[in-house]
């Protein structure tokens, strides 16, 4: 099977879909506090292979990686959540030991700073044998449920997304494990802004193919768009250990940071974003200027809002990104001596 690489939404559904939050996001309007709590727990959540939160409690090691001691051994709760308390900054390695057949030990490096103390913790998945062919994996499809799915490709060419979408569904009904029908059905729900619906196809094409990154890709896109920024970043940064320079990956996964508050890891993922792609990635530097602006960096904040603003002038929020470039300016004149 030649599988086509379909696991993004195009420009302009995408561009439409972060600006209609975004201004519910910039806290330069909202006014979020700048103030941050100062304890030292170490907080995050463990996932299994498939993306969901584990269902029972799990054994954690944390070890430093400067002195090579285990720090804690600690479990989760019996949904995956973790607390370790009283952790200093620096850096640590995590240890989840497999204790089964449903996923392999997993180590995941964190470096611990009184701004960035929540971690997602994906686990491995377990070996597998060799992957079957294309031709084998065609043979196991039946016909009907190929025609229906070869149908549906016919009407997303042509942008018929309804009459795709119930082909789709069809070649499902024959099918249930068809992969392509899947990814591309959670896909469709995702550009059509059911949610519900997006997540629960695409966690089953997970679960089919935990290798491919497409319905994970989506996934991560479609818990963001519900701000469930947590499991969005984790099924993100998954996507980045297969492919590094996805821009949209950054992109996305800056902005599932920027919710969670990880104002550093966000910083970051947004301008690689804007590196790999300045033309696609132009919402990148509106999101950074107020990364920039929490972390009373004024200067960069107007740097970058102001660079938004050059291009693309006639944004929908362009009058906002203006106010809040006087605000910012007012702000650095009020705080000279």
């Amino acid at each position: 099977m030649n599988r086509q690489l379909r696991y993004n939404l195009d420009a302009m559904t995408r561009k439409a879909t972060i600006i209609c939050w975004i201004a519910a996001l910039l806290c330069v309007f909202v006014g979020f506090s700048q103030g941050q709590g100062q304890g030292q727990a170490l907080r995050g959540q463990v996932l299994f292979p498939g993306g969901q939160p584990v269902n029972r409690e799990i054994r954690v090691i944390l070890e430093s990686i400067e002195n090579n001691r285990v720090h804690d051994i600690t479990y989760t709760d019996s949904n995956g959540r973790l607390v370790i308390q009283t952790v200093p900054e620096g850096n640590y390695r995590l240890r989840i030991d497999s204790d089964g057949p449903e996923f392999s030990t997993t180590i995941q490096n964190v470096y611990v700073t009184p701004s960035s103390r929540y971690v997602v913790i994906p686990l491995k998945a377990p070996p597998r044998g060799e992957a079957p062919s294309d031709e084998v994996v065609d043979a196991r499809i039946p016909e009907k449920a190929r025609q229906a799915y070869q149908k549906a490709v016919e009407h997303l060419k042509k942008d018929a997304h309804s009459k795709a979408e119930k082909e789709l569904q069809k070649a499902l009904q024959h099918h249930p494990d068809y992969f392509e029908a899947r990814n591309d059905l959670g896909m469709l729900y995702l550009q059509g802004n059911k949610l519900t619906q997006a997540e629960a196809e695409l966690r089953k094409a997970v679960e089919l193919d935990p290798q491919d990154f497409r319905p994970r890709y989506n996934l991560g896109v479609a818990l963001l768009k519900q701000e469930q920024f947590e499991e969005s970043a984790a099924q993100l940064r998954q996507v980045l250990e297969e492919q590094p320079d996805l821009a949209d990956a950054h992109f996305y996964l800056g902005v599932a940071d920027y919710g969670l508050r990880l104002f550093e890891d966000s910083q970051k993922h947004l301008l690689r974003a804007y590196e790999l792609d300045p033309e696609k990635e132009v919402e990148a530097l509106m999101f950074l200027g107020n990364v920039y602006y929490l972390q009373g960096l004024l200067d960069k904040a107007i740097e970058s809002f102001e660079q938004y603003l050059q291009a693309v002038p006639d944004a929908p929020n362009s009058d906002q990104v203006r106010q809040a470039i006087a605000n910012l300016k007012a702000e650095k004149e009020k705080g000279k001596p």
